[in-house]
């Protein structure tokens, strides 16, 4: 017979972080899941073809270098129906190119599936939080914006690359995917199982 294991995520160097900083949640996440079954992570973003997707394989790759791989499920999507099937943002992709990481071709919208199976979901900017917000009653998991693992002093949301719009892209592409692998190893280390 399987049980319920309840473990609970600190948030590492981000504890510290005062509510007001973030307008949003304290730094202990209580997880609930089924003992012998994998961590299910869920990123959601606007469109799901730019911060998602880098979360998800930046996440990956940390789970690829502790040996980990079948304890973690770990997914992307976007909440908004007009972005579903898109191509994953070609900027995002070339950038992130030397860093061994493998963007999916395609976005994906999130489901009702998807949300119940999270053991956590983790909202990537304003609109995500918000959509959680909304549809708390579908959510069996924990939530938390993803910016509770970026240290303190941290913007409140990672900016959304589509309104960002300069000649420099790569510099700004650069430090979003720096963002997100530092707030991934945060999330990483904080996770109790893996101490």
């Amino acid at each position: 017979m399987k049980f319920s294991l309840t473990e609970t995520i600190w948030g590492g160097r981000n504890a510290n972080r005062k509510k007001k900083d973030t307008g949003t949640f304290p730094p202990k996440i209580t997880v609930r899941r089924r003992e012998g079954e994998p961590f299910n992570i869920l990123f959601l973003s606007k469109r799901g073809i730019s911060r998602a997707p880098m979360a998800r394989e930046a996440m990956r790759h940390l789970v690829r270098q502790v040996n980990l791989q079948g304890a973690f499920r770990i997914k992307c999507r976007g909440i908004r129906p007009e972005y579903d099937n898109c191509p994953i943002d070609l900027r995002m992709r070339e950038v992130s190119c030397n860093r061994e990481y493998s963007l999916p071709a395609f976005s994906k919208l999130v489901k009702e599936k998807d949300l119940k199976e999270a053991n956590l979901i983790l909202a990537m900017g304003l609109e995500s939080v918000s959509f959680v917000k909304e549809n708390k009653e579908k959510i069996t998991g924990s939530t938390r914006p993803f910016e509770h693992f970026l240290p303190a002093g941290s913007e409140p949301f990672l900016p959304d690359p589509f309104l960002q719009r300069t000649d420099d892209y790569e510099t700004h592409y650069s430090k979003l995917i720096a963002s997100i692998e530092e707030g991934c190893q945060d999330l990483l280390d904080s996770i109790p199982f893996l101490s």
